[in-house]
């Protein structure tokens, strides 16, 4: 017997993935009855002379975890409905977690466009696993769409060359801003496979000195790390809402302190970043790659000053090749000199990368000793030393 005389369609699936998915089932109904003297259910098959079809047009492939995902479909039947249920769930879940949002037709409709969210907690790299059930009206039963799910890969690699281009992460909700790597032409000599991806908050190194709380908002990274960008790049990063998240000292995180840092192996160092609190987003440009992340950043007059203290130019090895001038890319009237210890200026740095390789106005590498600098942006002034070793 079907409780309240609902039937349930069974339905074949033929599933062509374009830019939207579109599903379209045929199906056919079992009509049962009692015999009044027996008991006995017997069933006849019928086929429908109209198919429903589901338009499915949110992205099957989302690149951000934690991110809540806008679900659009489109349903229309040959058949008056009364109900549409969506049905969704992590991957990895029983069934019988799956967690439902019900739209009743009053009057019933032949056609209905679906618009909603899948909360972002449930997003994750599991997957999301979903279906939707139509109810018809009168006798005719319900038809279940088979599951189809939205697979979360947090990364993403592309082979970019000197003619630039751009990497995205893509997630799931159009009112937020694009987490995107943007290299214009000229910034690579070569060829060379990017990759950018998505980083659990609580798998990166913890937050201290210029991080303002335990642990970032979001995190990200950018490989290889060794790669020599001629020209600086753009990086846009997505934070979520903030929901009551506080920094070391208890008070509540405001979105004015949030900065994107990044990580030189030992520390966490200021970059700054755009603040576009309608997209949830930081921008900044830089010309390095490795782990960046969003915290509430601690800053003070000293935050802008290199932590290296002294450099090797000359062995172009990788490390400590660099004295990095933090946090100035989107501050105003940015200079940077630097000056031997008789005083006579050897370097000016005033665009983007702030950062001294070691070498003077014209091009070579100084002599071994100590070097003054003295940066100034805002109005204010720094200085310090930098020790160059050869």
């Amino acid at each position: 017997m079907f409780k309240n005389s609902r039937k349930k369609l069974l339905i074949g699936l033929c599933l062509s993935v374009m830019v939207s998915s579109v599903i379209f089932f045929s199906y056919h109904t079992v009509k049962a009855f009692e015999s009044a003297n027996r008991g006995i259910v017997t069933a006849s098959a019928f086929v429908q002379p109209s198919a429903p079809v589901v338009m499915i047009k949110t992205p099957l492939e989302v690149n951000i975890a934690g991110c809540k995902i806008y679900m659009e479909a489109g349903i229309s039947a040959g058949m008056a409905m009364e109900s549409l249920t969506f049905y969704y769930k992590k991957v990895s879940e029983p069934e019988t977690s799956y967690k439902l949002i019900t739209k009743e037709f009053t009057p019933p409709l032949f056609a209905y466009t679906f618009k909603d969210y899948i909360p972002g907690e449930v997003v994750t790299t599991d997957g999301v696993m979903f279906y939707f059930e139509v109810t018809y009206s009168g006798e005719v039963g319900v038809a279940e769409v088979p599951a189809q799910i939205i697979t979360v890969n947090p990364s993403v690699t592309m082979t970019i060359g000197p003619e630039g281009g751009t990497i995205v992460l893509v997630d799931g909700n159009p009112e937020d801003g694009e987490v995107c790597i943007e290299i214009p032409a000229g910034a690579l000599e070569s060829e060379i496979e990017i990759t950018f991806s998505q980083k659990d908050p609580a798998g990166v190194p913890a937050g201290f000195g210029v991080a303002g709380s335990d642990s970032p908002l979001a995190a990200y990274e950018i490989l290889p790390e060794n790669i020599d960008f001629q020209l600086p790049y753009n990086l846009t990063l997505l934070y979520f809402d903030l929901n009551g998240e506080v920094k070391e000292d208890g008070t509540l995180i405001t979105e004015e302190e949030l900065k994107i840092l990044w990580w030189d192996g030992f520390d966490w160092r200021l970059v700054g970043g755009t603040l576009n609190s309608e997209l949830n987003t930081l921008t900044t440009s830089l010309n390095h790659n490795s782990i960046f992340a969003v915290f509430p950043a601690l800053i003070n007059e000293r935050t802008h000053c290199p932590l290296e203290r002294i450099i090797t130019p000359a062995c172009q090895d990788g490390i400590n090749d660099y004295a990095y001038f933090n946090g100035l890319t989107d501050l105003d009237n940015v200079s940077i000199k630097i000056y031997d210890i008789t005083g006579k200026e050897i370097r000016t740095i005033n665009i983007t990368p702030y950062q001294w390789d070691g070498r003077n106005n014209d091009g070579d590498i100084v002599e071994s000793g100590v070097y003054i600098y003295q940066c100034e942006y805002n109005g204010k002034n720094v200085s310090g030393v930098i020790v160059v070793a050869k």
